[in-house]
């Protein structure tokens, strides 16, 4: 199936825009704008879901319209929905509804409050923050960094210091994360940057709580790597917190979390006097952890869950750029093959640019495996989707939508899964499960998105084909910042 033209699938849109303006009474849509159109669309469809996931997929729909030049009417929205959960009011975390609500409303407003920053409108950002409604144990300081590192993207750090100033005033929380992007900052002033790399290290030193801690300790990490003549500060401060968590109660973030802390502090010491990070590891009480990544997969029944240390298709891909055909190799090499799968279209992935008869042998051998275990749709969707795209960069189009189709076809059908699971529950209980459904919501975004970027108009269908006004909305946001980007590159 040839993919549509950009003016052909803006009819589609705006068929499926007016067909809900005449259902449901929406906003009038704006001519020639296909992706404003199809992110109405997603709106309207996640009206139908229960608060607060309705607030939460909502945020998610502003965000991706944001970022796809949609201005004017993110801005709209987002003031709108800050406005919206700030009025919830007092919420019990005693109560397992309004505890729910609690916790989205405080994801619902960072997020509002990050993406207006990274869109420049610090204004708009800083009195957000002003009002912010952390989630139970959230600090302050998670919007403040967000503010602050926008800032020194967008070169506007003249507001810097008003904003860790109100971030202290908030909490008592220091934003570390947005003073090491200051002290980073090669426009800043350097008698300017001193002062914010000083000011924190005090911060840092005053740390007593498990979350401040683990910040602080991420502070020194990055400002011994960026200004070492402060070495000896820092290591004094690493030395002083890790006593500090050697003597805090075990009860206080939960004994993994203090042992999580004392390993990241021994680190930091370990760079600037590797013999004392070495007695201290000796001397300090408890079995400290090492740390590792973690990465999504998908168990045999297409369940999505965690798992511990890099996945063997990043390790693969990241030999490919040194090695191609090693990492090649190790790929047809892998006796698991969900694992052999995903690590040849990984490789293809990475060489399609720099070696482009390489990775069309590793994208056809994953696709050869593809037709011989029909289970591995269900194991590694992201990834066949994905080797769609992979082939549409390859030039093989007839491969490319072959993919796409039944690729969209099984994203159907997890889509389907979750509608009859829920659609019998309580608005609450739909809630509640939501917040568990992370993993199958960044699933279905990482097919229908390359799904998009190789025959959008087949995604727009299936997107609107979704019954659930839980994943609905989602999947017609990605479908509409795809063609942005289409649109973008025209």
């Amino acid at each position: 199936m040839k993919p549509l033209s950009i003016i052909a699938l803006a009819g589609v849109a705006l068929a499926g825009a007016w067909h809900l303006q005449a259902q449901a009474g929406a906003a009038t849509i704006e001519p020639r704008d296909p992706v404003l159109a199809i992110f109405r669309e997603a709106k309207a469809a996640a009206r139908g879901a229960p608060s607060p996931a309705a607030e939460r997929i909502l945020v998610d729909v502003a965000r991706q319209e944001m970022e796809a030049g949609e201005t004017r009417e993110a801005t709209d929205d987002l003031t709108a929905l800050f406005a919206r959960v700030h009025a919830w009011g007092t919420l019990s975390p005693d109560d397992p509804v309004q505890n729910l609500g609690a916790v989205e409303r405080g994801v619902v407003e960072g997020v509002i409050i990050r993406t207006l920053a990274q869109a420049g409108d610090f204004d708009q950002a800083l009195n957000n923050a002003s009002k912010f409604d952390p989630a139970p144990k959230a600090q302050a300081s998670y919007v403040y960094n967000w503010i602050i590192e926008a800032m020194v993207e967008h070169r506007q750090t003249g507001r810097a210091l008003e904003a860790i100033d109100a971030c202290v005033r908030a909490d008592g929380s220091f934003p570390f994360d947005g003073a090491i992007a200051l002290v980073k900052d090669g426009d800043g002033d350097h008698s300017y940057r001193d002062e914010i790399a000083l000011d924190a290290l005090r911060a840092a030193d005053a740390a007593t709580e498990t979350i401040d801690v683990n910040t602080a300790t991420n502070f020194l990490r990055h400002l011994h790597a960026i200004r070492p003549g402060l070495d000896a500060r820092v290591e004094s401060i690493a030395l002083g917190l890790l006593s500090k968590v050697g003597t805090s109660a075990p009860s206080d973030g939960g004994p993994q979390a203090r042992l999580a802390n004392a390993a990241l502090l021994i680190a930091v010491i370990g760079e600037i006097d590797p013999d004392r990070a070495r007695e201290e590891r000796i001397e300090f009480p408890g079995q400290l952890p090492g740390s590792s990544p973690l990465h999504v997969e998908a168990t045999k029944d297409g369940r999505m869950t965690l798992g511990l240390g890099a996945s063997v298709e990043a390790k693969v891909a990241d030999q490919s750029l040194s090695n191609p055909a090693g990492a090649l190799a190790g790929a047809e090499g892998l006796q698991d093959a969900g694992a052999r799968f995903r690590s040849l279209a990984a490789v293809a992935n990475a060489l399609a640019i720099s070696d482009p008869e390489m990775a069309d042998r590793a994208a056809n051998d994953a696709a050869s495996l593809l037709r011989e275990r029909d289970d591995l749709w269900l194991t590694s969707l992201a990834s066949a989707m994905k080797l769609a795209a992979t082939f549409e960069r390859l030039g093989d189009h007839r491969a490319a939508e072959d993919l796409t189709e039944r690729g969209l076809d099984h994203a159907d059908a997890v889509a389907s899964t979750v509608q009859r699971e829920v659609k019998d529950l309580s608005p609450p209980e739909q809630a509640q499960r939501f917040w568990g459904m992370a993993l199958t919501t960044i699933t279905l975004a990482a097919a229908f998105r390359p799904a998009a970027a190789v025959n959008p108009a087949l995604a727009l269908r299936h997107a609107r084909e979704v019954e659930s006004p839980l994943l609905k909305p989602g999947v017609l946001a990605v479908v509409a910042s795809e063609l942005a980007k289409r649109q973008g590159a025209k």
